[in-house]
């Protein structure tokens, strides 16, 4: 499988920048597009698609933060104390060949 050539990114992220896509979203769409217009099926998440995109995005925007922000935001109080809190979202993996749980 080749991997997503820089141009390819390159000429799909300014059409994702219009539509108003953070940076955490777009390494995801133009996976989903490079695999479409390619024919492949399966796992957008597949290393060999997604690290060496992930590694040109990263070249691209070197102070970029491609982490999902917080689910929720807000705050919690502790007698007199307030304290900031920020739900994250998180997907968990398991091996096949884990025993489940």
């Amino acid at each position: 499988m080749k991997a997503i050539e820089e141009a390819f990114i390159l000429a799909a992220d300014p059409e994702l920048i219009s539509k108003d896509l953070k940076l955490h979203q777009r390494p995801f769409h133009v996976a989903m597009r490079w695999m479409q217009e390619n024919g492949f099926r399966g796992d957008v998440f597949d290393k060999r698609i997604w690290d060496p995109l992930m590694a040109t995005y990263r070249r691209l925007y070197p102070s970029g933060d491609f982490s999902m922000p917080a689910m929720l935001a807000g705050g919690v109080a502790i007698r007199d104390q307030m304290y900031p809190v920020q739900i994250r979202v998180g997907f968990p993996t398991r091996r096949p060949s884990c025993p489940a749980i």
